[in-house]
């Protein structure tokens, strides 16, 4: 979702650069811009065909939002791992390898609409419900549960709706879905009604963003939590970070530098925060 904004503020400023004219919003109707909230970029997941060398089985699991593919290795205590907006497992290859290696076991889906799940349409709360629905297929609770991105905001959203785990690691997360909408409307020069068209496009298909809120959640949720987030993130700034761990208590706030929203999964210390908090009694 965060990534489709910067997206568009990617091609809006190569369109300033070479007429030197405000954008208009007639490029991109408002109703056509919720829909891309919707539905991740199938050409992207037509790309994710590698499962990860870590993987051992995989399943497919019933869900309200279809079959959900996981992934699945090693023995233990169960880490889930959550990918963002049009990421995959592979994502997290580097962050499950340590964590194998620690002696957990590990699980990792692909998002309704996303890998090898069925879906070309998806949100927040569908996510949210089909996690839900596969920890009941799993038949185990989550030891720790580690998003990225969009996945943290799907994590927070299925904590409040019941999900049971002992702890939660997120990393780069959104603070509101509102946040997205209005940074959107702004960048595309859209008016009041315009905005509250994609609003109303939304709710038309069952998401209400209003509602879609990380920061509001984190004040309902008691489990420990660890947030790392990096000051040059351009998808979703930090600041998004800093008010969902001031709103959870008990959370640890890591703040970290230039590793952007994607490169941080990879980073020698990132993964050395995690692997510390996942042992942590």
């Amino acid at each position: 979702m965060m990534i489709i904004i910067y997206n568009i503020r990617q091609g809006q400023r190569r369109r300033v650069a070479m007429n030197n004219a405000s954008i208009t919003p007639q490029r991109f109707s408002p109703r056509d811009i919720a829909m891309r909230f919707l539905t991740p970029d199938p050409r992207k997941q037509a790309a994710v065909s590698q499962l990860g060398n870590w993987v051992e089985s995989t399943r497919m699991i019933t869900t309200q939002a279809g079959q959900v593919h996981v992934s699945s290795a090693g023995q233990g205590p169960l880490v889930m791992f959550v990918h963002g907006w049009e990421g995959s497992i592979l994502d997290f290859e580097p962050l499950i390898m340590a964590t194998l290696a620690q002696g957990f076991s590990v699980a990792a889906i692909d998002l309704p609409a996303h890998g090898r799940s069925e879906g070309k349409r998806t949100s927040i709360p569908a996510c949210a419900k089909a996690l839900l629905e596969i920890q009941a297929g799993l038949g185990q609770d989550f030891y720790v549960v580690v998003a990225h991105s969009l996945g943290a905001g799907i994590s927070g959203d299925a904590l409040e709706r019941g999900l049971v785990a002992g702890k939660v690691v997120l990393i780069s997360p959104p603070r509101r879905f509102m946040d997205g909408i209005d940074m959107t409307a702004a960048q595309l020069g859209y008016d009041e009604m315009a905005r509250q068209e994609m609003i109303d496009t939304l709710r038309e298909f069952g998401v209400d963003p209003v509602h879609v809120d990380l920061q509001k959640s984190a004040t309902h949720l008691t489990i420990p939590a660890l947030i790392l987030h990096s000051d040059d993130d351009r998808v979703i700034p930090i600041i998004a970070a800093q008010s969902v761990a001031a709103a959870w208590a008990g959370s640890r706030f890591v703040p970290l530098t230039g590793l952007g929203h994607r490169r941080l999964l990879a980073d020698a210390e990132v993964i050395r925060e995690v692997v510390c908090f996942l042992g942590e009694a």
